[in-house]
């Protein structure tokens, strides 16, 4: 719930700014966190080769710092829409900070990340767990075939790695009250770029190119276990990147207690998110089947 006395302006004014620098041999252990060995992250030839000035720093590290940035102004953030503006690379300082608030209400708070020139390096908008819509249902158009399904596990120890990676463990939040899911969301969320790394693995030629923005959706607390997440492809258009595809990814995990029953019904679905891809090549990737069902 917004203080009694909130006020938009003051509450910036007072914020929390998370201050990180992520160094060179960090790139490593955040491919293993996150499941994203991209060479885009590893190998500084193959990033100059394809745009960059070196290996940047992973969307889902950013998006952990994001989330701890949230935590340390008191919000839980149940979705958000975040979008890279320009790449975040090693030894530099970011800064990360409470940006404002989508037309003055507390549960949309927008977060901003600047290095320390003042360049913005990417934007989060979210939407706090106080304003989320429980247990929607995810539906999937007809025009979204689905082009890969994979299997996850994220164990204690994947957690406990993940914790150590950003920090958290010497953060206070500006809530006590606020109480962190047994799998922190920016790890759920880093599902998403694994997931489409496996894509790009398997035989069908999936496009090799860089994530633009990433719009996840949480509508339940995440457990230690497995999880399914499925891949569906938007056909690819003409962008002047040259070619721009867009995911969906829906994931589920079973082991709903009987309070999550009553409240998501038999619905799986943990989390979703849509993720815009640009690549420099054109290519088709067969279906596996389609469905106009909503998943669940």
């Amino acid at each position: 719930m917004p203080p009694i006395d909130f006020n938009a302006e003051k509450y910036v004014k007072d914020s929390v700014v998370l201050e990180r620098t992520v160094s060179r041999g960090m790139l490593p252990n955040s491919a293993k966190v996150f499941r994203d060995d991209n060479p885009i992250h590893l190998d500084e030839n193959y990033a100059k080769a394809n745009g960059f000035d070196t290996t940047p720093v992973h969307g889902a590290l950013m998006q952990s710092y994001f989330d701890l940035c949230a935590m340390q102004n008191g919000f839980m953030l149940a979705g958000s829409r975040f979008n890279m503006e320009n790449a975040a690379y090693p030894d530099t300082l970011m800064k990360f900070r409470l940006e404002g608030f989508s037309d003055e209400i507390y549960e949309h708070p927008q977060f901003v990340c600047e290095d320390d020139k003042g360049n913005i390096l990417g934007r989060l908008n979210g939407r706090s767990v106080e304003n989320a819509v429980l247990g929607s249902p995810v539906k999937i158009k007809d025009k979204w075939p689905l082009v890969g399904s994979y299997s996850h596990t994220i164990t204690e120890d994947d957690v406990d790695d993940f914790k150590q990676l950003i920090g958290i463990e010497e953060t206070e939040t500006r809530s006590a009250s606020r109480i962190e899911p047994s799998v922190p969301r920016a790890l759920l969320f880093s599902l998403i770029p694994s997931s489409l790394l496996n894509l790009a693995r398997n035989d069908k030629g999936n496009p090799v190119g860089v994530f633009k923005k990433m719009y996840p959706t949480f509508y339940r607390e995440a457990k230690v276990g497995d999880f399914e997440v499925d891949v569906y492809m938007q056909r690819a258009r003409a962008s002047k990147d040259g070619y721009a595809y867009t995911f969906m990814t829906v994931c589920r995990q079973d082991g709903l207690n009987d309070t999550e029953k009553e409240i998501f019904g038999d619905s799986k679905v943990i989390a979703s998110g849509k993720a815009s891809v640009a690549s420099p090549v054109k290519v088709e990737i067969p279906k596996l089947k389609v469905t106009s069902q909503a998943t669940s």
